[in-house]
């Protein structure tokens, strides 16, 4: 088993996106008989979230990486899921994929699009919440990514973990 865990405590971006904590933790449970380790990503969440000055909620499905064990079944179990969370790119060459934690939004802030986790703020930017960055094997949880417009032209992360769940190869008998 593996714990990786990124806390950001007092976030401030230039004064229009706060918080007082942003906790980023995923869980890898690996064995030997299986190919990939079950990556989940319980705990994980934001607290006291501002932007723009208003109160943000974030409700994350928890249970979306505790359902889907594999990069196989994540792909096919939120492929053509209805609910936020949805895949939003996939590349079945290159086996990858990114998708949200995100089952809710709740905010009085224009611009939410809760299927696509992004909050869309004029003359700010684009704010993505609670991404996960998919490949067999391998899940990293972004909890924060903003492209910044004009004048603050920039890309920011913040709150990343990532984790593998690859067992070790087994010992050859007769040793």
């Amino acid at each position: 088993m593996t714990h990786a865990s990124t806390v950001v405590k007092g976030l401030n971006i230039l004064g229009m996106v706060t918080a007082d904590r942003i906790v980023s933790r995923l869980t890898s449970v690996h064995s030997p008989k299986e190919p990939e380790g079950h990556i989940i990503a319980e705990d994980s969440r934001f607290e006291g979230l501002k932007i723009a000055g208003e109160d943000v909620k974030v409700i994350l499905r928890h249970d979306l990486l505790v359902k889907c064990k594999t990069f196989g079944d994540l792909t096919k179990g939120i492929a053509g899921d209805k609910k936020s969370g949805k895949i939003g790119a996939l590349d079945e060459d290159r086996q990858v994929a990114i998708c949200s934690l995100v089952e809710k939004i709740e905010t009085k802030l224009k611009g939410v699009d809760a299927k696509q986790h992004l909050i869309d703020v004029k003359n700010f930017g684009k704010i993505f919440l609670a991404e996960i960055f998919a490949e067999p094997g391998t899940k990293t949880l972004t909890m924060l990514r903003l492209e910044l417009g004009s004048p603050h032209v920039a890309n920011i992360t913040a709150g990343e973990t990532t984790t593998n769940g690859r067992p070790y190869p087994p010992v050859p008998s007769g040793n």
